[in-house]
């Protein structure tokens, strides 16, 4: 497992060859699920409960659940297949913003997002953050302000965000 490795090269200021890492993992991990097939037919959110089960069973401790909603339609949810709208906009936690979420990444706990389905992590790094993207293969290093509007890029529609902060 590359966590371990990916740690290491965060810990010691070596962005780019995290980044190489990061996306090489991303490479290994698409492969793994089409290889197993997909269980889920949108995929899985970051909240799935055999997922927290596996990884909490692997030591990832769950300290706080956040859900921001914005720009709420409930026709928007109504439409979609009953898989979907189950997975992503359904599960609802404690009211949070984005400040709230960001509040919560310090040295020693991340968070894992999800928006519309798309899987982010959240750590900080040297007083910003680094925004890992699997749905665009990307980890950037970002300030606040643009941490904040990755997060709830929308496109000014409904908006159903998942957070979850974890102990890193």
């Amino acid at each position: 497992m590359a966590s371990s490795q990916l740690r290491h090269l965060l810990h010691n200021n070596k962005v780019d060859e995290f980044v190489t890492l990061y996306k090489e993992c991303l490479e290994k991990a698409s492969q793994l699920r089409k290889n197993a097939g997909n269980k889920h037919l949108y995929g899985e959110n970051v909240d799935t409960p055999e997922l927290l089960e596996h990884y909490t069973a692997k030591g990832l401790v769950v300290t706080d659940r956040r859900t921001i909603k914005k720009n709420t339609c409930n026709d928007f949810v109504e439409i979609l297949h009953p898989d979907l709208r189950r997975e992503f906009y359904t599960r609802e936690y404690t009211v949070g913003t984005p400040e709230m979420i960001l509040a919560g990444v310090h040295w020693s706990q991340a968070a894992l997002v999800s928006r519309h389905g798309q899987s982010l992590a959240i750590i900080h790094y040297w007083g910003r953050y680094l925004v890992c993207d699997s749905h665009l293969h990307q980890a950037m290093v970002l300030s606040k302000e643009e941490t904040i509007k990755h997060l709830m890029m929308d496109e000014g529609g409904h908006l159903h965000l998942t957070a979850l902060l974890v102990l890193q």
